[in-house]
């Protein structure tokens, strides 16, 4: 859906496509933030219908574009790793949401609830700015980018299947965040000794009882954790 040509034609616009014109960019509708395309692919024994909705479209491909290469080329990058990617078995959390990665482990797929979708939703503009102003600032952030939203759909029919017929069948959904990998390149370099936390700010169950090397932990095991290694910051980087 990010090769289309519908996709950059909308990015070029000043209006994105409505969800009722899939891939149609729609000039002078600047409140659209959001581009839906569909695509269509055909195999010897069915048809693949697919949608694809790319949410702050133009935000995130800026940031894509500076986290990235630079020089408008993160797309396109971002498009090469994820071309292929491996289920991964994440530790840590208790959602039992599907994660995937990047064959090159760049990046890593989040499946997302519709509530956590909501929640971002609202967040996102507040988040974007940040991020954008610790790239403009050389602000230091320990904040794991998010790259990009998109909730994408899938529907199979049979050839030969009549435009009746095929309305009745349910589209599958999925909400999936691309997030950085933190480990990107370093796995040769990271000590044994390392721990990893999963921290969302809250109390609980965010507690891993005899926690393996290497597993993920959470907020109490951190809070336990500076109580004998507690963190020295700077007041410049407390602000």
């Amino acid at each position: 859906a990010l090769e289309s040509s519908a996709y950059a034609a909308a990015l070029e616009d000043d209006g994105f496509p409505s969800d009722d014109a899939p891939g149609a960019a729609h000039p002078g509708n600047a409140t659209k933030r959001h581009v839906r395309l569909e695509l269509d692919l055909d195999s010897p024994t069915c048809k693949v219908d697919i949608s694809c909705k790319v949410y702050f479209a133009a935000e995130f491909d800026k940031l894509r574009n500076r986290y990235c290469a630079g020089g408008g080329k993160g797309r396109e990058e971002m498009i090469g790793s994820l071309r292929r990617c491996k289920k991964w078995n994440a530790t840590g959390g208790r959602s039992s949401a599907a994660f995937l990665k990047s064959s090159d482990e760049r990046f890593i797929l989040k499946e997302i609830s519709r509530r956590e979708q909501g929640h971002f939703l609202q967040a996102a503009p507040a988040y974007l700015e940040f991020v954008q102003a610790t790239m403009d600032e050389k602000l230091p952030s320990c904040l794991a980018k998010i790259l990009g939203m998109f909730k994408i759909g899938s529907r199979r029919t049979k050839h030969g299947t009549s435009q009746a017929q095929a309305a009745k069948v349910k589209w599958t959904t999925q909400v999936i965040l691309v997030m950085e990998n933190l480990f990107f390149q370093e796995s040769h370099t990271v000590p044994p000794t390392l721990r990893v936390f999963d921290l969302k700010g809250s109390s609980r169950n965010r507690f891993v009882k005899e926690a393996k090397r290497g597993e993920v932990q959470m907020d109490d095991n951190f809070h336990a954790y500076i109580q004998h290694s507690p963190f020295y910051l700077s007041e410049e980087a407390k602000r």
